[in-house]
């Protein structure tokens, strides 16, 4: 299901892209541009004028120009969904930067600005609003030696969070894009291609959940010091991304088997989530696929709205059965 929104061809969506890199006086955060999201983001005007101080026209011409562009920002201008993750960016880093005392210094700009740490840093930043509707939410710092990426104060204790991110080998990606030019019926790769696909992804991940799995012990230690409790009072949340890789749903018997070993220890709760579409409203989707102690799965369920799937929703809860798996 879209959204109710202009339908842009391909053309137009090579003109929003030409924006960013010219120097029109239709520069590409002017509101008519993002018209669109209007009805439903009251600080629209904010988080467009935050994102132009974050990425202004100079750095734009440099950072963006083709073909040798690697910053993913350019693929999030040309889709609905991530024009959204752009707003929703723009929102949480306002709401920390708000929360800081210091509200015109924006947290993490060189992060962002880099190709190689962007993905990663917005995926942090969006859990942000989901972590918000079950506690109080401080950031950690980030820099060599850091912990998990969030602490989070709730009604039943304390809570560590972290957010992992494993994008799509270049291997899968060049095979899907060739054959997707050419004309043929079926799925795109074969059943012994997934297995090979599945196990590659399994191995790419894996350092991934087990630095997360440090993080969060290091953050939930780090708890016990400041607030006097024992270790296993401090649940730590693993939060999978799925945007770089919608087949890391695959691996999900591949992590119950991780979540068996003595390293996996400090992780209470591993969540796969995604921003995507349900009914017409764009929000954060998040499933739980392994649950330890249930002390962290019961803080979500407590806060949280749930379809009948059962799904997290955060600005996207379905009226009625939620229709589509998590991802699409």
């Amino acid at each position: 299901m879209t959204p109710n929104r202009p339908t842009r061809t391909i053309i137009e969506m090579d003109e929003i892209v030409s924006v960013a890199l010219s120097g029109t006086a239709d520069d590409l955060w002017a509101e008519r541009n993002w018209a669109w999201h209007a009805p439903r983001r009251p600080e629209l005007k904010e988080e467009l004028g935050l994102l132009e101080r974050l990425f202004p026209l100079e750095w734009r011409r440099v950072e963006l120009r083709v073909p040798g562009s690697k910053h993913q920002m350019r693929s999030d201008l040309v889709t609905p969904g991530g024009q959204g993750r752009l707003l929703l960016l723009a929102a949480e880093l306002l709401r920390v930067m708000r929360a800081s005392g210091d509200p015109r210094r924006i947290p993490t700009p060189g992060r962002l600005r880099d190709w190689r740490l962007y993905e990663p840093t917005k995926s942090e930043l969006l859990v942000g609003p989901l972590l918000r509707e079950i506690g109080e939410v401080k950031p950690q710092p980030a820099g060599a030696g850091h912990g998990a990426d969030y602490l989070v104060h709730t009604e039943s204790g304390v809570h560590v969070a972290e957010v992992k991110r494993a994008c799509t080998a270049a291997r899968q990606n060049r095979i899907a894009m060739d054959r997707s030019t050419i004309t043929r019926s079926g799925p795109i790769f074969t059943p012994e291609e997934l297995e090979q696909n599945t196990r590659e992804d399994a191995l790419r991940l894996y350092p991934r959940v087990h630095h997360a799995a440090k993080q969060l012990k290091q953050s939930a230690n780090s708890a016990v010091r400041r607030f006097g409790r024992s270790v296993g009072s401090v649940p730590g949340i693993l939060f999978l991304d799925l945007d770089g890789n919608a087949s890391l749903v695959n691996v999900r018997s591949k992590i119950d088997g991780w979540m068996a070993l003595p390293w996996a220890r400090s992780i209470d709760l591993v969540l796969f989530f995604d921003y995507n579409c349900r009914e017409d409203a764009w929000g954060l989707t998040a499933e739980p696929i392994y649950s330890r102690t249930g002390h962290a799965l019961d803080t979500l369920a407590r806060a949280l709205p749930r379809c009948d799937r059962p799904h997290f929703h955060v600005g996207n809860l379905p009226t009625g059965p939620c229709k589509y798996p998590l991802p699409f």
